[in-house]
């Protein structure tokens, strides 16, 4: 499988493999995943995040592929993700991606993109919307980093926030999750 294949490939999958493991609203962790609180530290792609108190996150369970977290909202979800890019050289390109790939078919249209800093790096802030019924329209909000690994292809961090109803508390979650967002050494 050639390179890029193999990166889309590889999203894709664990974006699949996230849907089924966590549904919206979903009290419980299911069989394969494990709670997190406090900080979650992924040594593996070089990040942390605090999770606020009273809050829990999950993640898959080893030996899974060890991207991110989910936090499980009413009628939302945050995922804050990482994968190693040898797909898109830009921005813009990654925006797409993540468009693409966490959205097919959804005929999300883009809102608003405003560049940003995410833990020192550079950054997307990317809304995006749907018409759902006559006067209702659905939105997803993501933020998007590329973080150059010399002698790698790079890692990508996504943190995402969709779901059927995304409320302010939503928003306010996935603000507190970007704040918290820090670098570590990667593995």
């Amino acid at each position: 499988m050639r390179p890029v294949k193999a990166a889309r490939f590889r999203m894709i999958r664990w974006v699949a493999l996230s849907l089924v493991c966590y549904q919206v609203g979903t009290a419980q962790p299911r069989a394969g995943e494990v709670v997190v609180r406090g900080t979650y530290t992924n040594a593996d792609y070089g990040y942390s995040v605090v999770i606020p108190e009273r809050m829990k996150a999950t993640r898959m369970s080893a030996p899974a592929p060890q991207h991110g977290i989910v936090i499980n909202l009413d009628h939302a979800a945050l995922w804050v993700n990482a994968e190693y890019n040898s797909l898109a050289r830009s921005l813009d390109g990654l925006a797409q991606t993540v468009v693409d790939d966490w959205f097919p078919g959804d005929e999300f249209r883009m809102k608003t993109k405003t560049p940003l800093s995410l833990a020192g790096l550079p950054a997307l802030d990317v809304v995006l919307e749907r018409r759902l019924e006559p006067g209702q329209m659905g939105s997803a909000h993501f933020v998007v980093a590329l973080r150059a690994v010399p002698g790698e292809v790079g890692i990508v961090y996504t943190i995402l926030v969709k779901g059927s109803d995304e409320t302010a508390a939503a928003q306010k979650l996935f603000s507190r999750i970007v704040e918290s967002f820090r670098l570590t050494d990667v593995k």
